[in-house]
């Protein structure tokens, strides 16, 4: 059974009070003239007894107190567990400041724990490197028309006739899984080329690299029409064929959408052109195409090998658009029988 200091105060404080007015009042009623010394020094003697009382227990309380406290300042300082502080508090009121306490620390852990769950979702479907780039400062000031002009390079990844290939499958569950895993290996090499995944587009995908990792932009098309290549046949038994095409200029950078459904992302011509290079893939050689801008921002050309393909009309543009095709990688020659669905 833990002391309540305060009660225990209030109890010294009204018997000091009632000793004191009931001798008083005793004394001038009924007291002899030759007792009051012997009373007042009764007085004096109980009086001191309380006041010893009242510093011996607020003094424990307050050394006990000044223990906690330096309990709570050693978890700040040391970040220790305050759930391993001792639990030996003679008094209530502290043992109710640690429970409190304790019991903040436990709710703020689990909030944290909560926002970090949050956090990890929201990211998932929002790129970290877009709401941090265009000035979110925290994830409830994420409102609609959000802006930043960039300087970026833009992918458009495609798997052709992928369509075709699931419904050869005839199970969509092994289809999407497929295409997951398609995903995932694709995910990795853009990632690890300092690129990110904005959204997926069916069977596709946009990535974004900064205008100074445009070389790895190449890098990460090369790899990953080296993982397909590796990949495709062992798992389907079939060819599948990758089309990407980049391109490489000032993009908006923001959010779109409404106010009960929004999305952050990249648009303006160069995220089309983007697309519409890609589209160039279907009817090339070529799995990998790229715009003059894309050219020009490579900062170590001589490590790719290209092939000029001069200019080319792109849907939707009046003006024709110079493309290169990256040489390593030619649309594979299947062998005769081969399915090329």
């Amino acid at each position: 059974m833990r002391t309540s200091i305060s009660r225990t105060n209030n109890i010294l404080l009204s018997s000091f009070l009632i000793l004191n007015v009931g001798l008083i009042v005793w004394m001038s009623l009924y007291a002899l003239e030759s007792d009051t010394i012997f009373y007042l020094i009764l007085i004096i003697t109980l009086n001191f007894a309380m006041l010893s009382s009242y510093i011996v227990i607020n003094s424990r309380y307050w050394s006990e107190y000044s223990k906690l406290f330096q309990h709570f300042q050693a978890f700040i300082r040391d970040k220790r567990d305050p759930l391993v502080m001792p639990h030996d508090e003679e008094f209530s009121e502290n043992a109710e400041f640690l429970s409190l306490f304790q019991r903040t620390y436990i709710e703020n852990k689990i909030l944290k724990k909560d926002y970090n769950d949050f956090k990890k979702v929201f990211d998932t479907f929002i790129p970290k490197e877009i709401h941090s780039q265009i000035g979110f400062r925290g994830y409830e000031r994420i409102v609609l028309g959000t802006a930043e002009r960039k300087r970026l390079t833009i992918m458009f990844l495609d798997i052709m006739k992928f369509t075709t290939v699931s419904e050869s499958i005839g199970d969509p569950y092994r289809a999407l899984l497929l295409l997951n895993i398609y995903f995932d290996g694709i995910g990795d090499i853009i990632y690890s080329h300092h690129g990110y995944i904005d959204k997926y587009l069916g069977d596709g995908m946009l990535a974004i690299f900064a205008d100074e990792h445009t070389d790895d932009a190449i890098h990460a098309a090369i790899e990953i029409q080296e993982f397909i290549s590796k990949f495709q046949i062992s798992t389907i038994g079939r060819y599948i064929d990758i089309g990407i095409g980049i391109n490489t200029g000032d993009v908006i950078m923001g959010t779109i959408g409404t106010k009960r459904r929004m999305d952050a992302t990249v648009i303006g011509d160069v995220v089309n052109t983007a697309s519409r290079i890609e589209g160039l893939t279907h009817t090339s050689l070529h799995h990998i195409i790229i715009s003059r801008d894309t050219y020009d921002a490579i900062i170590h050309p001589e490590l790719f090998s290209f092939h000029d393909l001069g200019d080319s009309p792109l849907r939707g543009k009046e003006e024709m658009v110079q493309i290169y095709g990256v040489d390593a990688f030619e649309r594979v020659n299947l062998p005769d029988g081969a399915d090329k669905k």
